[in-house]
Order: structure tokens, then sequence, then C-alpha cells
């Protein structure tokens, strides 16, 4: 089941968070509990974001972190999915395309001209844009980055 992320659901949200972190290429940043809580339990309680999980009887295995953001031209709000990450031991099933379907109906239900959703984390890469560009995204840039 898909569903919107309640306040009680905030330490499982840390724990896959935390999986995301270590699986991907964040490494070079530090890892903060304290801050990663808090960022949860505003993201769960402010009407410009909202987490969407993939919970199995209980269990969290997936979730896509989606905030409203208002471009620096406009007041016309758009849809950015920072996150998107499932368990790994619960790939391959329909899990991701479900949640990525499900952010597509959150822009739908507010409104917005556009999504944005990305693959950063250097997990899946490949596989993950395949499935964005099945689900009826499209491939509008890319994004680099510069260590120091």
């Amino acid at each position: 089941m898909i569903r919107a992320a309640k306040l009680g659901d905030i330490q499982q949200l840390i724990e896959l968070f935390h999986s995301y972190y270590l699986e991907g290429n964040l490494q070079n940043l530090s890892w903060d509990t304290e801050k990663m809580t808090n960022s949860i339990y505003n993201a769960v309680i402010n009407e410009d974001s909202e987490i969407l999980v993939v919970d199995k009887g209980g269990v969290i295995i997936g979730a896509a972190w989606c905030e409203f953001v208002t471009p620096y031209f406009t007041d016309e709000k758009a849809l950015e999915c920072r996150v998107l990450y499932i368990a790994e031991a619960h790939r391959g099933g329909l899990s991701g395309s479900s949640l990525i379907k499900q952010v597509g109906m959150l822009g739908k239900k507010r409104g917005v001209p556009y999504i944005d959703i990305g693959t950063t984390s250097e997990i899946q890469t490949e596989r993950t844009a395949r499935l964005y560009k099945k689900l009826g995204f499209k491939h509008v840039g890319y994004e680099y980055r510069m260590e120091n």
C-alpha cells in the first residue's frame, strides 16, 4: 500500500533514508540523525512537502520525498521528488513503479505544471531512468557534481 507518511513513521523513515545514504553516493557528507528526524517531521506536517511511503504489512520498504517548490521566476509551484528509494531487498517488483505513479498522481492532484524526478544517487541509475521513461517522464538534462 502506498500512503502519505505519518508522524508515527519517523523512526522507520530514518532507518530507510539511512540505508539510502549508505548505499548511494553521499558518504562524503556526515549523517546527522537529529537533523534527519527534524527534516522528516517538518516534511510530514508541512503542506508544501509530502513523503509517500510503500507500506508492506506495517513495514516501510520504500519512500518518495516530494516537495512543492516555487521556481525563482514565478509564483506557480512545481513538484520535485527529492528522493525515491526502495530498500534493496524489495526491488524488482512493482513497488518502485507504483510509487512513481503515485508521485505523478500527487502532482496532478495539486495541479502542478510539471514534476522533476531524478537519479543522482548512483543507485541503479540506468534501470531507474528506463523506468521513469516507461512511466511517461522525459529526459530533460543532466546534473553534474564536482567534489572538493
